[in-house]
């Protein structure tokens, strides 16, 4: 096996990155009413209530906010 491995915090940064980008489309659907209560109840179930600062996203690697800061 030949090629370049990914550093496990890069790949955890990566990981963290996909996920809060999710909880955001999530959260901005509920805050709009497009999200069932079904839905609704089961990503609560899964993930439990998103927080209302999930759109505070930080660079990973520093303390500095990112392009999805609000």
């Amino acid at each position: 096996m030949s090629g370049q491995v990914t550093p496990r915090h890069v790949a955890f940064a990566e990981a963290r990155a996909v996920i809060d980008r999710a909880r955001l489309r999530i959260a901005a659907d509920r805050a709009a009413g497009r999200l069932s209560p079904e839905h609704a109840a089961l990503i609560d179930e899964l993930w439990g209530p998103i927080p209302a600062a999930a759109g505070r996203h930080v660079t990973p690697g520093t303390s500095a906010p990112g392009p999805l800061a609000a």
